[in-house]
Order: structure tokens, then sequence, then C-alpha cells
């Protein structure tokens, strides 16, 4: 079975003015980007969301908010991410299986 951002997603469940600040906070700083991967870290839908903003941020050029973990600037850089958990790499091996936390 399918799984369905707009239903499966743990962000789903938030009040939507508490998802906007976790998710696309008025300064990207590192403690704003760790609460938001605190909560993509246990999302069944992470691998997914990663993927979700691609579309829009390459027809506009414009990157926003944290999608599946990643930050504007990781998107911008082409940070590979698990295409299984969605955990950003550094390419060759995802850390969250190899039982390093990332």
């Amino acid at each position: 079975m399918a799984l369905n951002p707009r239903s499966d997603a743990l962000c789903a469940r938030l009040p939507a003015s508490v998802a906007d600040e976790l998710f696309f906070p008025d300064q990207m700083n590192p403690r704003a980007v760790e609460r938001a991967r605190a909560l993509c870290d246990a999302c069944p839908i992470k691998a997914l969301c990663a993927t979700l903003p691609e579309p829009v941020e390459a027809r506009t050029g414009y990157r926003f908010g944290i999608w599946g973990g990643t930050t504007p600037g990781e998107r911008e850089r082409g940070v590979p991410v698990c295409g299984e958990c969605g955990t950003p790499t550094d390419g060759l091996v995802c850390l969250a299986h190899v039982g390093v936390a990332a």
C-alpha cells in the first residue's frame, strides 16, 4: 500500500501553525533544523517527503523549508539522500543503516 503524504506524515497531525513554525523557521539555525529532523527521523514517509519539493524548487530556483529532514542548503548542494529512509548520506553509505546515529 502506497504511503500518502497528507495522511501518513507525522507533521500532518500537527496544527498548521506548529508545522509551519517547525518546518519553515524564520532562520535556518541548527536548533531549528534539529527540532524538525527529530520528527522527520520518526516519520514513515521521510524518504518520499525529501523528494516532494524538487519540482517546485527546480522550476522557481527558490528553496524553502525542511523536507524529509533535508535543509534548503543540502538540497541546493545536491546532498545525496538515502532512498530507503531519506537520511542525508555521503553518497556511499547511509549511517542510519550501519548502526551509527546520523
